[in-house]
């Protein structure tokens, strides 16, 4: 639902570059985007995600 309001704005602020493209293309595109900046977010989480651990480990082992 989100993406729909996304293209029909889209197209409501550009219609001369955007009104003639279907919705369901502009959608497609946009469903990409985010999945692509969810997958590079997602990469760096994983690579510092061992740091996290030992700062949360290191907070519990704290408490004792």
């Amino acid at each position: 639902m989100y993406v729909l309001g996304s293209v029909e704005v889209l197209q409501d602020w550009f219609p001369e570059a955007l009104g003639k493209v279907p919705m369901r293309v502009l959608g497609a595109i946009i469903l990409g985007l985010l999945f692509l900046i969810v997958f590079v977010g997602i990469k760096y989480i994983t690579r510092v995600a061992l740091l996290f651990l030992f700062g949360v480990m290191l907070a519990v082992i704290s408490i004792y």
